[in-house]
């Protein structure tokens, strides 16, 4: 009994030596995993290897590339190599590159295996020009404004380069033909060229007049919006003056002009556009209108 009595307190020792040794094997083993780890992970063994894009029409690769060398010096980590494939974080790449890429609208970037991402862009289509306005005159400069009304880039003048849309380079669009102004209205950018949202209210108005009045098969060249309720339309042979909202807001003016070309000037949509000079129809069904030399305004019929 004294024996087994004595040898128990030896036994307990023992046991507690074993287990310090296995848990400073553990410990030993953790940090040599964790250091091979970050070693790893600090090495250009697992660096980004390949860069694939997807839509891209005005950015090129190269920029995209050097966008990508920004974002990762602006986000290097102590732990990992600065152009890690496993260490960084896709979503804040693509958050960055639509911030810094005002032609884009959303950008997804995913691992595309070992070494290799793919980076899809949705780019702004330019659907009218927003200019500036002198009198009835747009004049530059013009600015890219897509269907949602976000302008996002300046036009360069006829003879000179596009201006800088990113610190990367140049990206240069091709304008869309429709001009559009607005009298309260300059447009401009922040110096780093960041899109902005155009009035959605008067944007939706613009958008509606361009297309009911194409719709008639007049296709227009320029809007100007001369005051809150009213736009001055140039459809290339005339001018046209209509309501921008309200019951005979574009959709009825629209109906109503080409009305007034079928009835009183046998046109037809597709047809060359009669010797006007100039149509108003802010006053309902009763429109007023002079042909090109005529001294003085005919009215007509309000059974259009």
């Amino acid at each position: 009994m004294c024996a087994r009595t004595l040898q128990s307190p030896q036994r307990a020792q023992q046991v507690k030596i074993r287990q310090g040794i296995v848990f400073g094997s553990f410990l030993v083993l953790a940090v040599l995993l964790i250091g091979g780890a970050v070693s790893l992970l600090r090495s250009d063994i697992l660096n980004i290897a390949k860069l694939d894009v997807i839509g891209a029409r005005s950015v090129n690769t190269e920029q995209i590339s050097l966008e990508i060398e920004k974002f990762f010096d602006e986000n290097a980590s102590i732990f990992a190599h600065e152009r890690s494939w496993v260490a960084f974080s896709s979503k804040g790449l693509a958050d960055y590159l639509e911030t810094t890429l005002p032609v884009v609208e959303d950008v997804s970037v995913e691992r595309n295996g070992l070494g290799s991402i793919t980076v899809t862009l949705n780019e702004r289509q330019p659907y009218a020009q927003m200019c500036s306005v002198s009198g009835n005159a747009l004049v530059v400069p013009c600015f890219h404004i897509d269907a949602q009304g976000v302008i996002f880039g300046q036009i360069a003048e006829q003879g000179s380069e596009s201006p800088r849309a990113s610190s990367t380079g140049f990206i240069k669009i091709e304008p869309a033909h429709i001009k559009v102004g607005f009298s309260d209205f300059v447009p401009s950018l922040p110096e780093d060229q960041k899109p902005q949202q155009f009035n959605p209210h008067i944007w939706e108005g613009i958008t509606n007049t361009i297309t009911t009045f194409d719709s008639y098969g007049l296709i227009i060249d320029s809007v100007l919006v001369v005051s809150s309720t009213t736009v001055r339309i140039d459809v290339g042979s005339f001018v046209i003056k209509a309501p921008l909202f309200g019951e005979f807001g574009p959709a009825k003016a629209a109906e109503n002009v080409a009305a007034l070309l079928i009835q009183k000037f046998n046109w037809h949509k597709g047809m060359p556009l009669p010797q006007l000079d100039y149509i108003d129809a802010r006053y309902g069904n009763a429109l007023f209108y002079r042909t090109i030399g005529g001294s003085s305004y005919e009215q007509s019929a309000e059974s259009l």
